[in-house]
């Protein structure tokens, strides 16, 4: 009995040690994105450089504190993996884009968005990979993509919305994953757990491309238009397929 009691303080012991040291080389990690983070939010909005810098280093902070926190909580590893951390570039390239609410941008600048946007879209998947690539999947890196991928397009949608002409509408495009989480909040069947799917990950890049494009400083014309469109029709069903998913799950 006594030899279990001690087998499983050590074993305690040693997960924590192993959580401790993930975080300390994630959050270490972090600190050079946020500098790459101020560098490009301030490329993008040079003459807000006080407020540009609050903006950046609140959400850059607010970031790394929830991801820390649910490495501390649910990591299962003993080492962070080069997944997590591309996914963690993405966020900071994500926060970058903050710095265009301080005022609208102008159309160079605006071509900075459409680089950074689509830089980060193009890693989207190396994380994936390498994580599996390193035996290192996780449900913790699953849902940090998504929840960058959500701030991504958010920020995408504010851009458009301030400084590219688009109508108030255009933020339709990035709310529906942050509505489905109030609604989780009174919802308790929402809060299940839902499979891989293609379906999702596909809308998820239409979605991020079509914003792009609506962000580009060249006129939007029926193309463009249809196209956000189309992602917007497309994210919504995906939205609505998971519910139902979920609710048939409940019953």
């Amino acid at each position: 009995m006594e030899d279990a009691t001690r087998h499983g303080c050590t074993e305690i012991a040693y997960r924590q040690a192993a959580a401790r040291a993930v975080l300390i080389r994630f959050l270490s990690a972090s600190l050079p994105l946020l500098a790459l983070a101020l560098l490009l939010a301030h490329v993008l909005a040079p003459g807000r450089p006080g407020i540009v810098t609050l903006i950046v280093i609140v959400l850059h902070g607010a970031a790394t504190g929830v991801a820390g926190y649910g490495l501390w909580s649910a990591y299962p590893y003993d080492r962070l993996g080069g997944g997590n951390l591309v996914t963690q570039l993405r966020a900071a390239m994500a926060v970058s884009l903050a710095a265009c609410l301080a005022h609208p941008v102008a159309d160079d600048a605006r071509w900075i968005v459409v680089a950074v946007a689509t830089v980060s879209l193009l890693l989207d998947g190396i994380d994936g990979w390498l994580a599996r690539r390193d035996g290192l999947v996780s449900r913790f890196g699953a849902r940090y993509d998504m929840e960058v991928d959500s701030f991504l397009a958010l920020m995408l949608c504010l851009v458009a919305w301030r400084s590219a002409g688009s109508g108030a509408e255009v933020l339709l495009l990035g709310l529906p994953r942050y509505g489905f989480l109030l609604a989780a909040a009174f919802l308790p069947f929402l809060r299940g757990a839902l499979p891989q799917s293609f379906r999702r990950k596909a809308c998820c890049v239409l979605q991020i491309a079509a914003l792009i494009l609506l962000v580009a400083p060249w006129p939007a014309g029926l193309v463009v238009d249809g196209l956000a469109l189309l992602a917007g029709g497309c994210l919504y069903a995906s939205f609505a397929v998971d519910i139902a998913h979920l609710r048939r799950r409940r019953a």
